[in-house]
């Protein structure tokens, strides 16, 4: 059974004067640790009869300390000036932490109290308002991102996370599909559907997916605030990935995981890059990168939209050569808008800084919608 650590730390030595045959030399808290630790599974016991039993334990088992005593929950350990125990200076705190945790153990073992054993269900249904999950997502939203009531509607819960430019109109297909191939009893087809989480019955967590055809893209997650200790995003990024593995044995198509933006400066998203191999999709030449080769560096607070670098070597991103010959249309003060050329704007900049960021902004659009589209197109100069 694994426990808890448990810590011990030293006390100071007092002075000569206050020194008795006995002396607390080490105090150990182990029973607070071990009393959370088994409040997570049901069983209430407080810290002082947790630390009784674990030194009825450990003197049962011969331990040599000479002393040791219960206080308001704590283990206080006294030695004997001159023993062995005390001359080994190094080893003495990770003795007691092995012993202490032994007892820790022991205890547990011999608690009458079970653990409590609960049930998680994962039923997956296609998008649909229920007044249960908007229940959640209200509590999700006012408690955790801190939105105004008013805020968290029950229409704006529908356009949010109900209403999908996918809906569910292949059941009928996936249903065909099962006949003639192998079953799999999780493939409900294409569209958008809610993966719904619960513990003894009690709905806990929302994971929002659109399952298309190559991937399962994760689109939000919302939880109950009361269950934030089990790391509900994270368990249900888990459970996204493996039911794209075994879904994929049917439909080999679909193999991939989409876990949305990735932002390295915000924790709430920067978490994604736990899960690995990964790769991201450059802004502007649309490309795969490896997530090992990129670099964090790009993304500094109020630069301009970054390129993903594949290694040493940058993603094919060349500077236009035509790049001067964009049309640019120039709105006017009496509501006309003008047609000039990027280089006639350029050799009329007087001011060196915005005739740079206008050189960026060009250059960035160049390069996202293609050479191709960038002769024909005009770019609006606001």
């Amino acid at each position: 059974m694994d426990g808890p650590r448990c810590p011990a730390w030293k006390v100071t030595t007092p002075s000569k004067k206050a020194r008795t045959k006995f002396q607390i030399d080490l105090c150990c808290s182990t029973p607070f640790s071990m009393a959370a630790w088994l409040l997570k599974r049901g069983d209430t016991i407080d810290p002082h009869t947790i630390a009784v039993d674990v030194i009825k334990n450990l003197q049962a088992e011969g331990t040599p300390i000479e002393r040791m005593q219960a206080e308001q929950g704590f283990i206080n350990i006294f030695l004997f000036k001159g023993s062995e125990v005390q001359k080994d200076e190094e080893e003495r705190p990770r003795k007691i932490n092995q012993m202490a945790t032994e007892g820790c153990k022991s205890v547990a073992r011999e608690n009458k109290h079970p653990q409590q054993k609960h049930r998680l269900d994962i039923t997956i249904v296609p998008a649909r308002f229920e007044e249960e999950s908007y229940e959640l997502f209200f509590l999700y939203q006012t408690q955790i991102h801190k939105q105004a009531p008013s805020a968290v509607s029950r229409s704006h819960y529908l356009d949010f996370l109900v209403s999908t430019p996918f809906p569910c109109t292949n059941n009928a297909l996936a249903r065909e599909e099962n006949r003639q191939g192998t079953p799999c009893p999780e493939w409900h087809g294409y569209g958008t559907f809610h993966h719904q989480y619960k513990i003894d019955g009690k709905l806990v967590a929302v994971g929002v997916v659109d399952i298309l055809p190559e991937c399962l893209s994760s689109k939000y997650l919302f939880w109950h605030p009361d269950y934030h200790d089990l790391s509900l995003g994270k368990y249900s990024a888990i459970e996204e990935i493996q039911w794209v593995a075994r879904v994929q044995k049917t439909h080999r198509q679909l193999q991939y995981y989409y876990p949305g933006y990735y932002l390295p400066s915000c924790p709430k998203m920067a978490y994604k890059a736990i899960y690995q191999p990964a790769g991201l999709l450059c802004p502007l030449t649309y490309k795969w990168v490896p997530f090992s080769n990129f670099d964090h560096s790009l993304f500094q607070a109020g630069s301009p939209l970054p390129r993903l670098r594949l290694g040493a070597q940058e993603t094919s991103h060349e500077t236009p050569t035509d790049i001067y010959g964009t049309k640019v249309v120039v709105q006017v003060s009496d509501g006309k808008a003008l047609t000039v050329l990027f280089r006639d704007i350029m050799l009329n900049q007087s001011n060196a800084a915005a005739g740079k960021e206008l050189y960026t902004r060009i250059m960035m659009w160049h390069s996202a919608v293609g050479p191709d589209v960038a002769k024909q197109a005009y770019y609006l100069l606001n």
